[in-house]
């Protein structure tokens, strides 16, 4: 564990006024002797397939012992076979790094360089390997301490979703889906494999072919301990009391749903009426067939939910403590971003949840809500923006070119996503 990231989440829960959360610098060994109580959710973010198999066993023992019956689990990992072709660009990268001197940026920036330069020559494994080679550009561009994390890390261990199952059904847990709906369907199943994927009779099964399938690299699914499931009546019940919010701008929305190979065409005039609705606020189905004078139809919403990839979301019923721990994150976060650190979110209290905003644009945010002209919040959001361009903040031009950048994006954003940001409830005021 690293103790500066637990330090760093006390300092900004500290200085947001947040009492109701506490953050431990412990192993997962450690966590089993600990009395941390039962939990309802636990959530594993980029954690499971880049620990040993040790490791992963303790996280099930973890999952078996501390996960309250009923209560949740998120896990997110890189799965095969859709990462089986990037493990050799991994052990590349990791070897050679392994066998240069110098700071860990340094190192895993040379590394990067040779693997380039072996693609570049024609090395056989980038030749036939085109998704590799494809994988090491896209690398190039991402934050290094995330490669560092990804690439770098002493264990890589891509998992089947079988295994992980199967594992996880010995901590009594069930799998519930995956957190991207559509991918629960079989609306991205090409038609050609279509048939014998249906004649699949276990569940199990069919959800690794799926992943055969669609060459998945990555799941992010929910398991919930017991599994009890809700009668149909229930069902409706809580899909009625459901308020759905819209989260995105959709004025580039393209109505299409992508999800290579299959791609799905929606219904321009249903889907406009149906943003045009949500743009004015969460409402339930029933008030969404109501705003559309019975346009849009329950129907149309439950598979808009399927198949809009994250565009709508539940909303919540923010109290006014709510709003008020919300507002002072918010401001706690534009502190932390003024002091140089990158910060990815703001709390809504609409969703009861992040909003996962860049930096920069955090910045410009609180800028534009104070009235536009806080030269040192536009300062230091042309420094983000400046460093996320890998510029040195002397360089010739440096300076000028991310204050035009700033310019066109507070612009952009002005025009886009604050109105998005106030449906939410994102403020930096007070």
């Amino acid at each position: 564990m690293n103790p500066s990231h637990v330090q760093s989440a006390r300092r900004l829960a500290r200085d947001a006024g947040l009492s109701n959360v506490t953050f431990l610098e412990s192993s997962f060994e450690e966590l089993l002797s600990q009395d941390i109580g039962k939990f309802d959710f636990i959530a594993l973010h980029g954690i499971l397939s880049w620990v040993s198999a040790e490791t992963q066993a303790q996280i099930v023992r973890i999952l078996s012992e501390r996960l309250d019956a009923g209560g949740l689990v998120y896990v997110s990992y890189n799965c095969l076979p859709g990462r089986a072709a990037q493990e050799p660009l991994r052990r590349l990268f990791l070897e050679d790094a392994a066998r240069r001197v110098g700071p860990l940026e340094q190192r895993v920036a040379d590394a990067q360089r040779f693997a380039r330069a072996l693609r570049d020559g024609g090395a056989g494994y980038f030749t036939q390997t085109p998704t590799a080679a494809a994988r090491l550009d896209e690398v190039g561009t991402q934050r290094q301490d995330y490669v560092a994390h990804e690439f770098f890390n002493r264990d890589w261990r891509p998992l089947y979703h079988l295994d992980v199952r199967s594992a996880f059904a010995a901590a009594k847990l069930v799998y519930v889906g995956t957190t991207m709906l559509v991918e629960n369907t079989d609306a991205l199943i090409p038609a050609e494999v279509r048939a014998p994927f249906l004649e699949i009779q276990d569940a199990a099964w069919k959800e690794q072919v799926r992943d055969y399938i669609t060459n998945r690299q990555f799941r992010v699914d929910v398991y919930m301990r017991g599994g009890c499931r809700l009668s149909a009546p229930r069902q409706r019940e809580h899909l009625e009391a459901l308020r759905l919010c819209l989260v995105a701008d959709v004025s580039g929305f393209e109505y299409k749903l992508r999800v290579p190979p299959v791609e799905v065409a929606l219904a321009r005039d249903i889907y406009e009426a149906l943003f045009e609705a949500l743009a004015r606020g969460p409402l339930t189905m029933r008030e969404i067939v109501e705003a559309t004078n019975g346009k849009v139809s329950e129907q149309h919403v439950r598979e808009a939910c399927f198949l809009t990839a994250g565009l709508l979301r539940p909303a919540t019923t923010a109290t006014g403590p709510t709003a008020a721990a919300c507002a002072r994150f918010n401001q706690a976060a534009v502190r932390e971003a003024l002091a140089g650190d990158e910060v990815p979110a703001l709390a809504s209290p609409v969703l009861g949840s992040g909003v996962r905003i860049a930096t920069p644009d955090i910045l410009a945010l609180a800028a534009m809500e104070q009235g536009g002209g806080d030269e040192a919040v536009l300062d230091r959001a042309m420094a983000h923006l400046t460093r996320a361009d890998r510029l040195e903040a002397n360089e010739p031009g440096a300076a000028e070119g991310a204050r035009a950048r700033l310019r066109e994006r507070i612009a952009a954003l002005e025009a886009q996503m604050v109105p998005v940001w106030k449906r939410l409830g994102v403020s930096t005021l007070a």
